[in-house]
């Protein structure tokens, strides 16, 4: 009854002020003079997730874009680096404009990234400057490469994003090479700084910038030095967040092997060995928000990287149409009643103790 209550009151606040706020990774997101309708939406939103009807009172005000599903990386721990036989591409910008045009002033946040490196597609840079024309807050999260070319700093700092995460796995290039084999750290800091120094260039304050250190059993004696390197690279940020082992099993990577050994900074909880699975999935994705892929495939969440459960296609349905067909619908039920029988969701971070992404985060400190 308390979170009740506190949802309540922040929705009157909001009303009153028409400032909405929340925190999406760990980063502290401000909506100024938010339309009604926006905030109605996000009531209408935050409402279904809590009642989880088979059709959403609202629209998802939190949107992810697969801008790429292709990557310049080979991480350990992703379905990219592990199974190259997947179909890769880039989205095209005439499919993410209808695709936004058709959400209207709904969405609070576009998540711009998907199982890819985002800025290798070109046309990234004006989906982003097309989604905060429309009030649209956005996030991105990369590997940082390819801004150790200032012109790709430039073009980030330029389309207004408002947030970057730069995941690294290593501060040094023992530690970041073994996950990221045949990639160098010091390209990465070099994009970081190339980054800082278009901001000031630009007299930009954005995007915010958080270097996130993702931990594990072979990184996390590096801890105590990341607070020095995130401020003599210059980032708004740190973040340190647990590695999800259920994001990928192969033949050669076993997440659960590669944990930290403090328990502290483990995002799963075991038992014998094993992961503990919860009763109830706290996941709110097919009532708060969608996932738009790289070919046009809407599905619920990222997780689904094989589109195993499609819910429709944005090159041939206007979203509205898929957000309240029959397979949005379905899926909805099946969620509410048995959730562990959709196949997305069965080995998803959510369907373990520790896992929901209020519980992933070690810390964030603020430079």
């Amino acid at each position: 009854m308390a979170g009740l209550a506190q949802k309540c009151w922040q929705a009157v606040r909001t009303l009153a002020t028409r400032r909405i706020e929340f925190t999406f990774e760990n980063l502290p997101v401000v909506i100024p003079n938010a339309s009604y309708g926006r905030i109605a939406n996000w009531i209408l939103a935050e409402t279904s997730v809590r009642l989880k009807p088979s059709r959403s009172l609202g629209f998802p005000t939190h949107v992810q874009i697969e801008a790429s599903s292709k990557c310049n990386q080979r991480c350990q721990y992703c379905p990219v680096g592990q199974e190259t036989t997947e179909a890769a591409g880039h989205l095209d910008l005439e499919t993410f404009q209808r695709f936004t045009d058709s959400l209207g002033d709904r969405p609070l946040i576009f998540q711009m990234w998907g199982w890819g490196e985002p800025f290798l597609n070109q046309s990234i840079y004006d989906m982003i400057r097309y989604a905060g024309n429309r009030g649209i807050r956005t996030i991105s999260s990369t590997n940082g490469e390819l801004f150790a070319r200032m012109d790709h700093a430039e073009n980030l700092v330029a389309s207004g994003l408002d947030f970057l995460i730069v995941a690294i796995s290593g501060i040094t290039q023992e530690t970041y090479g073994e996950f990221r084999p045949g990639s160098q750290v010091a390209r990465v800091f070099e994009g970081v700084r190339n980054i800082v120094a278009a901001k000031k260039l630009q007299g930009k304050q954005t995007p915010m910038i958080s270097l996130t250190f993702v931990v594990s059993s072979s990184n996390e004696h590096e801890i105590p030095h990341l607070r020095a390197k995130a401020k003599e690279l210059g980032v708004n940020a740190l973040t340190i967040k647990k590695l999800n082992p259920a994001s990928t099993q192969s033949e050669t990577w076993r997440g659960d092997e590669h944990i930290a050994q403090n328990p502290q900074l483990v995002r799963l909880r075991y038992k014998d060995g094993q992961r503990v699975r919860v009763k109830y999935n706290r996941c709110k994705a097919l009532w708060q928000g969608t996932t738009l892929r790289w070919d046009g495939r809407v599905n619920a969440c990222a997780y689904d990287f094989h589109g195993k459960e499609q819910l429709g296609h944005a090159k041939q349905s206007d979203f509205v149409q898929i957000w309240t067909g029959p397979a949005y619908k379905a899926m909805r039920d099946q969620f509410r009643t048995d959730w562990n029988k959709i196949s997305i969701c069965e080995n998803c971070t959510y369907a373990f103790e520790g896992g929901n992404f209020d519980e992933v985060f070690v810390e964030t400190v603020f430079l």
